[in-house]
């Protein structure tokens, strides 16, 4: 048997332990893994390298609690819909359900407590609006992927040998995902926790910690540049471009050449490398993916949000959105008198008054993303069809997905700033044609107008999926072509509720200036990656965020 080397990751505490074959009388150290074979390397893959699948209720606003929020919970990222201008707090009602047990209503943690901090970009990033002090556990979580990854790599390219030359091929195409899960988690990490990638800065710009190497590594680990993250990222996709080569997997929880061409038009798109990026796209259009056409579908129980929808390039872990925009509940409590009365209760996140003014007459997107319910808008996009098909695995990821409607929006917007203006209107309108009943009109033809459509037309297709909208902020802000105006600002309404009314009031906002300063615009590392570090590792200091009085 041969002992696969030791990897440890300091970043995240620790990593958990996998045998994939072994002799349970045999002593080892509990820091190694062993493989020999090429299911050992397709074993570890499944097991600790892509993100685990769990299921949300859409209904449960008691789900959004701080052990809900640990590291095994299948939650992914759920503040990354919250912290850009495409969410609102939406509070109606207090934020209490019927314990039947009791006879009694009972506390619970809403997304709004437990996400309002991070909300409103407030020092105590990590911290609940009732002070419920909580870990993210994601940095963690994501690290510990990686740490298996690279043992991955390091055992499928020096350990492993194949049996036959379908295991050699099969090898090859492992060894293919696990450079592209490393690269797309580093993305994550990066964009997340790190400055915006700017090509000028990017030597001296902080982004996370990098670790690569399958080695124990005695040392406290500290933030590495954008350069050299960023470099790491496009090394990886291009590893992952030549293992995968002409490879097509059978079903999008595997990664194929489609998810390594998406991500590096993605990618490339972010590092302004727009002719690398237009190269990728072109890659994916001789390929089968396709945008389903909103004119031949049924708003409520037609979605491109499952396995089996043709413009699904890659998906992996879980559905967390409904979580964090739950839908509107009616629970039993007694008002001021002591009556038993019907309550709603609702404290969470909905789609913003920006972003619905942002649809125009017409665009089919506004009733298949959202429904009107008692006066309130709310996200219907893969959260109606979660709670129909509730259970159901088929349902696709809301954070770490790749789908092609994004592949055609980045492509348009590169060729549009490289002054291609009818190729990326052409581009434009074959998303809007499936969009609209009447095509969806007119699109700018002169350059800045056009880039500042193709924007606005991102922001309406990619909403509450992938982390988008706070990413793309983060980009045009450093973007050397187009930058949003300085003055561009976020403002996200506070809300307070009166017990004995049972009515909520908008009493003010929080704004975040553009950029004006780095540290709410990158979250913080968490205190047991600082703590465990000595102190390397650290984080730029989060300014308050004053309330602004109606």
């Amino acid at each position: 048997m041969k002992t696969i080397k030791k990897q440890y990751l300091s970043l995240a505490l620790a990593l958990i332990t996998l045998s994939a074959c072994s002799n349970f009388l045999e002593e080892y150290s509990t820091d190694q893994r062993y493989c020999e074979k090429v299911q050992d390397i397709e074993d570890l893959m499944i097991g600790k390298a892509f993100m685990e699948f769990a299921t949300i209720s859409v209904y449960g606003i008691e789900t959004m609690s701080t052990g809900n929020l640990g590291a095994s919970s299948g939650y992914n990222y759920p503040w990354i819909h919250v912290m850009d201008d495409d969410a609102e707090a939406f509070a109606l009602g207090d934020d209490t359900q019927m314990d039947y047990t009791t006879n009694s209503m009972k506390k619970v943690a809403s997304a709004l407590n437990m996400l309002g901090n991070i909300h409103y970009w407030q020092p105590e990033a990590y911290t609940s609006v009732e002070n419920i002090v909580f870990d993210d556990y994601q940095w963690q979580k994501v690290y510990a992927h990686i740490g298996a990854i690279n043992s991955i790599i390091y055992n499928a390219e020096n350990d492993v040998q194949p049996a036959n030359d379908a295991e050699a091929l099969r090898l090859k195409h492992l060894t293919g995902e696990a450079y592209f899960l490393r690269s797309f988690y580093y993305f994550y990490l990066a964009n997340i926790y790190g400055m915006p990638y700017a090509a000028a800065t990017a030597s001296t710009d902080q982004s996370v910690p990098l670790k690569i190497s399958e080695n124990i590594e005695d040392r406290y680990f500290s933030r590495n540049s954008n350069a050299e993250v960023w470099n790491q990222i496009v090394a990886d996709l291009q590893k992952a471009a030549d293992l995968l080569d002409g490879y097509t997997p059978t079903t999008p929880k595997r990664v194929g050449i489609g998810a390594v061409e998406a991500l590096r038009a993605r990618v490339y798109l972010y590092m302004e490398q727009y002719e690398a990026a237009i190269a990728s796209c072109k890659k994916l259009e001789s390929m089968a993916y396709r945008i389903p056409d909103m004119n031949s579908m049924n708003v409520g129980t037609d979605s491109y949000e499952t396995l089996t929808s043709p413009e699904i390039i890659f998906t992996m872990g879980t559905n967390t959105l409904p979580a964090v925009c739950t839908k509107m509940q009616s629970a039993w409590g007694q008002d001021a008198s002591g009556n038993w009365v019907q309550k709603n209760t609702v404290s969470c996140f909905r789609p913003s008054e920006d972003l619905m003014n942002l649809y125009e007459g017409g665009d089919l997107r506004r009733s298949f993303f959202f429904y009107n319910n008692s006066g309130y808008s709310q996200v219907r996009k893969m959260t109606q069809a979660f709670a129909e098909m509730y259970n159901n695995y088929d349902m696709v990821s809301d954070v770490f997905m790749l789908r092609y409607a994004e592949v055609v929006l980045n492509h348009a917007e590169a060729l549009a700033i490289t002054g291609d203006i009818s190729g990326a209107s052409a581009l434009i309108q074959s998303l809007r044609s499936k969009r609209f009943a009447d095509g969806g009109g007119e699109i700018p033809t002169d350059k800045a107008s056009l880039i500042t459509f193709i924007r606005d037309e991102r922001r309406r297709e990619l909403c509450f999926e992938g982390g988008h909208r706070w990413f793309d902020l983060r980009r045009y802000a450093v973007n050397t072509q187009q930058p949003l105006p300085a003055s561009f600002t976020i403002k996200h309404n506070a809300y307070v509720y009166d017990a004995v009314s049972g009515n909520t009031s908008c009493t003010g906002y929080y704004e975040l200036p553009f950029m004006s300063s780095k540290d709410a615009w990158m979250l913080p590392a968490p205190n047991y990656a600082i703590e465990f570090n000595r102190g390397a590792l650290t984080n730029e200091y989060r300014n308050e965020r004053n309330f602004v009085k109606k």
